[in-house]
């Protein structure tokens, strides 16, 4: 949209909304029929999905969803949620128009008329892929983290059950020291 049109668009209030639907980039934006045809395309959906508007304004939305999911009928039941509940939200695995997926949180609205008809759904979707890969290498590396303290040889055999079954840690009295430098042998109270 060129300056000119532009300034003409944000003199209506539905120019002012294009306005702002096509400024951005961070979410993909876009509008559904009732049976999931995809009626409008953003700028940050071509980014996220590398689909062109001409490419894709008449196409299914459920070729974003990975195999599984079409055949696990996952893009329906998401309409028919939306329907139901007026929302659908969920993370999952998207993909884009070259094949690749990336991580997504979506949330398709159900949108009606004033008589209640439903005439379609707003599609929101969030790129989250370098959020979850964060969170999945912060859980790998606190498992791991586990896994050396559990083989580590300084508690090797240092927990065992006392005859009533509760948990006693015997440390050995080899010169053992706590985190904070104090031997065993100079806490209080031993």
């Amino acid at each position: 949209m060129e300056h000119t049109e532009r300034f003409e668009a944000s003199k209506s209030s539905d120019g002012r909304f294009r306005l702002l639907i096509e400024a951005i980039t961070d979410y993909a934006i876009y509008m559904l029929d009732p049976d999931g045809t995809v009626t409008s395309w953003n700028p940050g959906a071509k980014r996220f999905k590398g689909y062109d508007e001409s490419e894709i304004i008449g196409e299914n939305f459920s070729r974003f969803y990975t195999e599984e999911d079409r055949r696990s009928g996952l893009p329906q039941r998401a309409l028919e949620t939306a329907k139901r509940e007026g929302k659908f939200e969920q993370e999952g695995w998207r993909v884009r128009k070259d094949g690749s997926t990336f991580w997504a949180n979506v949330v398709i609205t159900a949108l009606r008329d004033n008589q209640g008809n439903l005439r379609g759904y707003a599609k929101l979707t969030r790129d989250m892929t370098q959020s979850k890969l964060a969170q999945e290498a912060m859980s790998q590396a606190k498992e791991a983290a586990e896994q050396s303290d559990d083989a580590s040889p300084n508690n090797a055999g240092n927990d065992q059950r006392a005859g009533d079954g509760k948990l006693e840690n015997n440390l050995c009295e080899c010169g053992t020291k706590r985190a904070d430098g104090v031997s065993v042998e100079e806490q209080p109270g031993q």
